[in-house]
């Protein structure tokens, strides 16, 4: 009895340590969302962010692609944080959001993305060089480095990063497949993945270095539509429901007029 015990509570140990790497790369999924339900296999994984950018200064979030129906209206310059992706039979792309509590669909078309690491690659993917093992010893001495979204965005994904996770776990020429030299002669190298954190540059020129200065003209941001001053409340009922049942409230009191006024007579 007590060996079978022992086994037992050793079991349970390997399953407790076994746990957080099972839930950690756990993909969210919008839960009540009926069209994701339905079209799961359709959608696409993809977490990036937009701001929206809708041609009337405002960016419409849809109960479904191709629905008319809407959840909710929100200003241009506002960020979302866009989960899932689905491109509808005519090729419109749609991302699946949350804003405020409410999830919906927008058209990606009307958005703008915000800058981050594939936009780096798209635009500056043909500048990319293998790494240099003159950066082998980067990290000595040094407790934490910087992770940033992409050279030059003047956004740090984490700002203390151990270091050792890197002398530990994986060689510099095997974490940094991609490297970049910036305009002020910075060498970065690209990780797809390091302590929880995924696709993130590292400064191995400088990798402690917080203070590393935005460079605007690396991804300029243009074409951005101003907001509008009157945002308009979504429109919840469907058209042309609403006009039939406007139609039948109008042929009932037609019809219900008559008889109330003969039963009166009586």
């Amino acid at each position: 009895m007590k060996k079978t015990l022992r086994l037992l509570c050793a079991l349970l140990c390997c399953a407790a340590l076994l746990v957080p790497a099972a839930t950690a790369d756990v993909i969210w999924e919008p839960q009540g969302d009926s069209f994701y339900e339905s079209h799961r296999e359709e959608c696409e994984y993809l977490f990036r962010r937009y701001t929206a950018n809708g041609p009337d200064g405002y960016l419409t979030l849809w109960k479904a692609p191709g629905s008319t129906a809407q959840v909710v209206n929100l200003p241009n310059g506002e960020v979302l944080g866009c989960t899932w992706l689905y491109t509808d039979s005519g090729g419109v792309l749609w991302g699946g959001a949350e804003y405020e509590g409410d999830w919906g669909w927008f058209r990606v078309s009307e958005t703008v993305v915000v800058p981050d690491y594939l936009s780096f690659e798209e635009a500056h993917g043909d500048e990319f060089v293998p790494y240099d093992s003159a950066y082998d010893h980067a990290f000595d001495g040094l407790e934490t480095v910087v992770l940033w979204t992409f050279p030059g965005s003047g956004e740090m994904d984490y700002d203390a990063c151990p270091a050792n996770w890197f002398t530990n776990n994986v060689t510099p020429a095997e974490a940094f497949q991609k490297c970049y030299v910036d305009g002020a002669g910075l060498f970065w190298g690209f990780t797809g993945y390091v302590m929880g954190s995924r696709n993130v540059w590292i400064c191995l020129s400088d990798p402690a270095n917080t203070e590393l200065a935005a460079d605007e003209t690396v991804l300029p941001v243009t074409g951005l539509v101003p907001a509008a001053e009157e945002i308009p409340a979504p429109a919840n009922v469907i058209p042309w429901v609403a006009a039939a049942l406007v139609v039948l409230v109008v042929a009932g009191t037609a019809v219900l007029i008559p008889l109330v006024c003969r039963r009166k007579k009586r």
